[in-house]
């Protein structure tokens, strides 16, 4: 009906008026009303918190998956509710669009095998690499520290999984080539336990919780240990390949082989038949599940509702010729339910998919490097091969330049002897630039 007025119409309008109508609009609405003319964006930007605080509530709800869903709370001032209502439209519209600004972060060369950001924080990223340790990594505004380095594996570092301990302290356990085990302090990365889950043979994954540790190893073997004693309890060995992956909700545990398999286990059932199985037609290396939504990913992905496996529900690919490693997804209300893969000859690819229709674009930040893991959040992706690539949607970074590819970024966590190098090296400074200053002195006289 707005559309059919006279022009100029709104503007008649008592401002309680336009204030009443600009509340029921959407976020995306009220921000293409901005675009308006001047009188009306100069009504929203100076209009009260009452215009904006609804619409940017009902936005979180909305994306109540989102890392920032505290991020609104503490909001007071008109503005405020202005900007991180904008921001946060335009993120994801640049999400859908796959406008971003790419950064590295330099690994020297060792490849990144498993990434997560740390309790959903995207400004802190955990890698297990190539050069058998684990580095906890915090990211700026295009640069990157080393917070932390985990050092005991005598091969590379497959997989880790970070939780709580029973006496309320964080620990990371991280499985390794090597076929061990380790469980380290997270805090200072000291190490706490190690033991061999099966013969020593190259841990894939492990995921543990408060009673129990779950590995799976390249002889297609899964088991169980009891968390207290490290002691086996339950020995699933059905799949005739690798077990690169597996997820478990509940009693629920979803594996995914070389063998082609994704099996369903009952864990209560120890070492009998998976009680379903889902057969692709590749190799599968990587999966996910929650709900009942199981994604696989081989060539391309393949998502099955557990509660009709009669046939896949979907299959997403953009080139069948591409093994795909790795594969993150994540419900959204506003595009539909969002998966990124990332897989072989430097591929990421990113799927918006809603009922029967399915966006895609391909991001070609790995120079033709198989990228083995990538990890996906409400404003930054990141994602490793020989290297970290970080990609930031969010819209200050997205609309900077690219930065240089290789080497920047990088930085080594100071050790006492450094930090004392660098103190010297800062009196010394000074004491130069006293000397200078005397100098200048003695020339003005």
């Amino acid at each position: 009906y707005i559309a059919a007025l006279p022009r100029g119409t709104m503007d008649l309008l008592p401002l309680e008026v336009l204030h009443l109508i600009f509340q029921g609009l959407s976020p995306p609405d009220l921000l293409r009303c901005e675009r308006v003319s001047t009188s009306w964006r100069n009504t929203l930007t100076e209009a009260g918190k009452h215009i904006w605080r609804k619409p940017a509530l009902l936005y979180e709800e909305i994306h109540r998956s989102s890392v920032h869903q505290c991020g609104a709370s503490g909001l007071e001032t008109s503005s405020q509710w202005h900007s991180w209502l904008r921001d946060r439209h335009l993120t994801r519209a640049n999400w859908h669009s796959g406008e971003s600004s790419v950064w590295n972060l330099n690994t020297n060369g060792a490849i990144a095998y498993f990434l997560r950001f740390e309790d959903d924080n995207e400004d802190r990223v955990i890698a297990s690499l190539s050069d058998n340790t684990l580095r906890v990594f915090e990211l700026e505004s295009k640069k990157a520290k080393m917070l932390r380095r985990f050092v005991g594996h005598e091969e590379d570092v497959n997989c880790f999984h970070v939780g709580r301990s029973n006496s309320g302290d964080d620990v990371v356990m991280t499985g390794s080539s090597d076929g061990q085990i380790l469980i380290w302090k997270y805090s200072d990365a000291s190490r706490l336990h190690a033991f061999v889950p099966d013969n020593l043979s190259p841990v894939r994954c492990v995921q543990f919780d408060a009673n129990k540790i779950v590995s799976s190893n390249e002889a297609g073997h899964i088991l169980m240990h009891d968390r207290s004693t490290l002691q086996e309890v339950t020995f699933f060995n059905k799949h005739k390949n690798v077990v690169d992956y597996f997820e478990y909700a509940g009693d629920v545990l979803a594996s995914f082989s070389w063998d082609r398999f994704c099996f369903l286990w009952d864990m209560r059932v120890g070492g009998g038949d998976p009680v379903a199985r889902l057969k692709d037609s590749y190799k599968l290396y990587s999966g996910q599940m929650t709900g009942y939504t199981i994604v696989a990913a081989g060539k391309g992905l393949t998502v099955w509702d557990a509660r009709n496996l009669s046939a896949p529900q979907a299959k997403m690919a953009h080139n069948n010729a591409v093994d795909t490693y790795c594969v993150q997804w994540r419900p959204s209300a506003q595009f539909g339910d969002c998966f990124v893969s990332s897989g072989s000859q430097g591929r990421i690819d990113v799927f918006f998919r809603e009922g029967e229709s399915v966006d895609t674009y391909s991001m070609p930040v790995h120079s033709k490097r198989d990228v083995y893991s990538v990890r996906f959040g409400e404003r930054r992706m990141v994602s490793g091969s020989g290297k970290l690539v970080v990609c930031d949607f969010n819209p200050a970074d997205a609309a900077e330049d690219e930065v240089e590819a290789e080497g920047g970024g990088y930085e080594d966590v100071d050790t006492d002897e450094d930090e004392d190098e660098d103190e010297d090296e800062d009196n010394e400074d000074e004491d130069e630039n006293e000397d200078d200053n005397e100098d200048e002195d003695e020339g003005m006289a």
